[in-house]
């Protein structure tokens, strides 16, 4: 759709990691009208890079206010642009403090499950498009996450991995939501070999949907 393309287009262009990738991928036309177009329809949520650390992961606090845009946006809003502030898109998710030993099998679903429960409906549920823009690492939740976006751009040096069997915690959330977007084998492969995949390899399995 060529009017979504070109209210798209200025806010991806405006991420710096992929200004001149986006610029090369269009047509000078397209760009100098999407660079005029309005974007008053398009909604940008971010998920700001954790800033006392060196790695951006996802808290729950910020997966909260994330189903709260998604389920509160406006009927004015057609778009909604979901993009990072730092040099990763999402290096995985920050595990939530609490005494694992005394849980009960209630509080460590309530804990543990339901927060990424939650954001992967929202992002289903969605009553706008989901544009994700995604840069540098995109691993654990953040593979997730580019699944479940309508449309996910990805600059070409970006990576994808599914970690956690390193630590001995079998993904079975992240594989929730990959689940029926991805093949099979595909998904088994980056759950036991924790191998990283190339933006090329993320969109020939189905993981993104454009590589610039």
């Amino acid at each position: 759709d060529a009017a979504l393309i070109k209210r798209v287009l200025p806010e991806v262009a405006a991420h710096d990691d992929l200004k001149k990738r986006i610029e090369a991928l269009c047509s000078a036309d397209i760009y100098a009208m999407a660079r005029s177009a309005s974007d008053k329809n398009v909604r940008k949520a971010r998920i700001d890079e954790i800033k006392e650390a060196t790695i951006a992961k996802i808290t729950e606090e910020m997966g909260a206010q994330l189903v709260a845009l998604l389920g509160n946006l406006s009927s004015e809003c057609k778009l909604v642009l979901l993009r990072s502030n730092g040099e990763d898109f999402c290096t995985g998710r920050q595990s939530p403090q609490f005494d694992r030993s005394k849980a009960t099998a209630v509080q460590f679903r309530e804990i543990v499950a339901e927060g990424p429960l939650r954001l992967y409906r929202a992002l289903r549920e969605c009553r706008a498009p989901i544009v994700g823009v995604l840069q540098g690492k995109v691993h654990g939740v953040g593979c997730a996450i580019a699944a479940l976006c309508d449309l996910a751009v990805a600059a070409d040096d970006a990576s994808f991995l599914i970690p956690e069997m390193d630590a001995g915690i079998p993904p079975t959330l992240v594989m929730s939501a990959l689940a029926g977007r991805v093949p099979y084998h595909t998904l088994t492969d980056m759950v036991y070999l924790r191998e990283e995949l190339s933006a090329a390899d993320a969109r020939r399995f189905g993981i993104i949907s454009r590589v610039v």
